[in-house]
This record gives structure tokens, C-alpha cells and sequence, in this order.
């Protein structure tokens, strides 16, 4: 999987190439935070619900449950 900064993302995604998978990482909340939101507004529309969708951060998740 390619290492993409937030200007190739949008790149991307304008483009309507969607990757199955996303694994944000960094030291930048606001950065991560923001992809998260421009990846969620392209696949569910800006308008989805909290239910149409599920975000892991960090320590707060196991392998186990992103595996299943």
C-alpha cells in the first residue's frame, strides 16, 4: 500500500479511485482527522450517519476486532 499525503488523497479521490483500505497514521490529529472526513464524504456522502460507518483509533482497538 503507497504512502499518500493529504493532497494525493484528494488526488485520488476526485479522480473516484477508492483503495479497499485505509490506515491513517501520524503525529497530526488534525491531519488524520481530516482524511478520515474526505475518504467517509466520498464513499457515504457528506451527509452519512454515525451509523453508516466505523472508525478505530488507536490504542483503543485490538487486531482481533478489525480481523473479524
Amino acid at each position: 500500500m503507497p504512502k499518500l499525503n493529504v493532497t494525493q488523497l484528494d488526488q485520488e479521490l476526485k479522480s473516484g479511485k477508492v483503495r479497499p483500505l485505509y490506515v491513517i497514521v501520524g503525529p497530526e490529529a488534525y491531519l488524520a482527522r481530516t482524511a478520515t472526513r474526505r475518504i467517509t464524504d466520498t464513499v457515504l456522502g457528506p451527509d452519512a450517519n454515525s451509523d453508516s460507518k466505523q472508525v478505530y483509533a488507536g490504542k483503543e482497538v485490538k487486531s482481533d476486532v478489525l480481523i473479524d
